[in-house]
């Protein structure tokens, strides 16, 4: 299990591929070069923020805590709003203006194709080396014209870029599984007693995605139920909303990230009522065979 508390961790800036200020509290990172290496985080995004319209070669969920989180064209996430953009699906063009200043919670993971996730130390180390031969406008990575010659490729989307220069190799992406980003609203839901019939524990089940089981919920405690969570062959990420207790002895209180592993057993002691977001990542097996990319003629 790994725990870390956003009041812990200060913002900072990362490699701006896109257009704009957006900052990040870096909560929770997976193993790179896993299928299921993932990326969990508070971000910032300022009124200045763009991006173009894009795609990505991995899974992404998206959660409100504050302002309006935007998408695309009249497409916001709203504070307790949750959005799954699944891999290869389209989404944008972003633009934070006029809405103004947001602040969400983000994961980013491997997706149901074993594709994999690029980690934040390689999309790090991309972003220098591409800046020495060019620049990132607006999402969109220009290469400079002293080094067309050597490199052909034309301007492209900022992170595709970076991946193919970290990768060495062209971006690739599967056949989409789905056919828009998927917007949730979960106050439309209802609570269920969780399983197990443990007193003072409800489940919110939001959906089950892809052929890897993707699950997404929230976990509600009254003060003082204890709840141990079932197990489960992938791993989980829990951000506690609000509330605070005990995981396996280790405190958690509202803004806290934990990663539970594949089979841990983990017992939740709420010492108030508490409210968790919980997010199953992708299940795989060693037997498991990458999903292969969508036709040439639904390539970027």
């Amino acid at each position: 299990m790994k725990i870390t508390h956003a009041n812990e961790v200060e913002w900072t800036a990362v490699s701006n591929h896109r257009g704009g200020q957006i900052e990040f509290k870096t909560l929770l990172i997976g193993t790179e070069g896993a299928p299921d290496n993932y990326y969990l985080s508070l971000y910032k995004a300022f009124a200045d923020f763009v991006a173009p319209v894009h795609r990505h070669n991995f899974d992404q969920v998206r959660m409100g805590i504050s302002g309006k989180l935007n998408y695309g064209r009249q497409k916001d996430i709203l504070p307790g709003e949750i959005g799954y953009f699944p891999e290869g699906q389209h989404y944008g063009p972003q633009a934070q203006e006029p809405n103004g200043d947001c602040v969400g919670l983000i994961v980013q993971f491997g997706g149901a194709s074993g594709h994999g996730f690029m980690s934040q130390r390689q999309l790090r180390e991309g972003f220098k080396a591409l800046s020495q031969v060019g620049t990132f406008i607006e999402g969109t990575f220009h290469r400079a014209e002293d080094a067309r010659a050597a490199q052909t490729a034309r301007n492209r989307d900022g992170y595709e870029a970076i991946w193919e220069s970290v990768n060495g190799r062209s971006i690739q992406y599967v056949q989409p599984r789905y056919r828009a980003p998927i917007h949730l609203q979960p106050d439309g839901f209802a609570w269920q007693a969780a399983t197990g019939g443990n007193r003072g524990v409800l489940l919110k089940p939001l959906g089950t995605f892809t052929e890897r089981s993707i699950e997404l919920s929230q976990l509600k405690l009254s003060s003082s139920a204890i709840h141990d969570l079932p197990l489960r062959a992938g791993i989980r990420l829990l951000y506690v909303l609000s509330g605070s207790g005990a995981c396996n002895g280790n405190v958690w209180t509202a803004g806290t990230a934990i990663e539970i592993a594949p089979d841990e057993n983990v017992s939740l002691i709420a010492l108030e009522e508490s409210t968790l977001f919980v997010l199953g990542l992708p299940i795989f097996s060693r037997n498991d065979h990458p999903a292969a990319p969508a036709p040439r003629e639904a390539l970027a």
